[in-house]
């Protein structure tokens, strides 16, 4: 069989950074507790932990196909030497690492809100007017992040948990307050529900993304949407001769479109992140009405005489 190049293809070093940002905002913990768990690992629940923690990252950093989630079943693991080590910290009332991370955790928030202003002010990520709400929310959660660490970094062993206010803020408002085009790009279900009546008109549905495809078979409440030029984690089923005709190639899609359009509207949609998908939505006909939010395009041609 030829070789193929696997979905979500990253380096084996990939899951390290990732390692590190999980652990926010006791990040500053980490160098202490991966030295102190080396220092413990004959003792069997450390020892537990850390394979517990390694086999996985290890497996996982090997595979060439990699994903952020994957890695999960090493976050418990960790969290429990972090807080081993956390609790010997304070039990010797030994507050320098507690400061260190107060303070790191400060100058990351205090980064973070120039950065924001800076792009709001030369190139808005928020929308003026319709968006105010979201941005509100965001300068809310990083004041709360930069003061609830700078009363770690003052008082380190009496205010050890304030991190955890910062933490609460974030699951809290963060979510709701994402940038329209941030949702649209990694949920395009939203958009997809904004053009909902036109594409239910439509007689057939192509896609170039599989998560775009999922949500736009799962709007419309039909399973015929026929794949542009992808196939990722479905390539095994579309192998078989009664499931061929839900994909076609940049050499298949004129004709395919065509055809299509003989017999009904066609909607599609696409993720365009770059120069291949800007030709895939090149080789489209040009007659459609044409909607854009962040990297999704929603096209609808209207049926042609036969």
């Amino acid at each position: 069989m030829p070789a193929t190049t696997p979905t979500h293809a990253e380096p084996f070093w990939y899951y390290l950074p990732l390692l590190i940002a999980f652990c926010l905002p006791w990040v500053a913990l980490l160098p202490s507790t991966l030295k102190q768990a080396w220092q413990e690992k004959r003792a069997a629940k450390i020892a537990f932990l850390l394979l517990w923690l390694l086999m996985p990252l290890a497996f996982f950093s090997l595979a060439k196909g990699k994903l952020p989630s994957y890695i999960m079943p090493c976050l418990l693991p960790l969290a429990l030497l972090m807080g081993h080590t956390l609790a010997d910290k304070l039990a010797q009332a030994r507050g320098r690492v507690l400061r260190i991370n107060g303070w790191l955790n400060l100058v990351i928030g205090v980064v973070a809100l120039l950065a924001l202003t800076w792009f709001q002010l030369k190139k808005p990520v928020y929308e003026h007017g319709s968006e105010t709400l979201s941005l509100v929310l965001v300068f809310i959660f990083l004041f709360g992040w930069i003061v609830a660490n700078l009363l770690q970094a003052s008082r380190p062993l009496r205010l050890w948990a304030a991190p955890v206010i910062g933490s609460w803020l974030l699951v809290a408002l963060v979510p709701a307050a994402l940038p329209h085009s941030v949702v649209y790009n990694k949920t395009p279900d939203q958009f997809i529900i904004d053009h909902l009546q036109e594409l239910s008109q439509t007689s057939a549905l192509l896609s170039n993304d599989l998560g775009a495809a999922s949500a736009l078979a799962w709007r419309v409440k039909r399973p015929d949407v026929t794949l542009y030029n992808t196939v990722g984690e479905v390539k095994y089923g579309l192998a078989f001769d009664d499931a061929a005709h839900h994909k076609v190639d940049t050499t298949q899609v004129q004709q395919w479109m065509s055809d299509a359009r003989k017999h009904g509207a066609v909607g599609v949609v696409m993720r365009v992140k770059g120069d291949d998908e800007i030709a895939e939505v090149d080789l489209l006909p040009k007659d459609g009405k044409r909607y854009e939010q962040g990297n999704i395009v929603i096209l609808v041609f209207p049926q042609v005489a036969p």
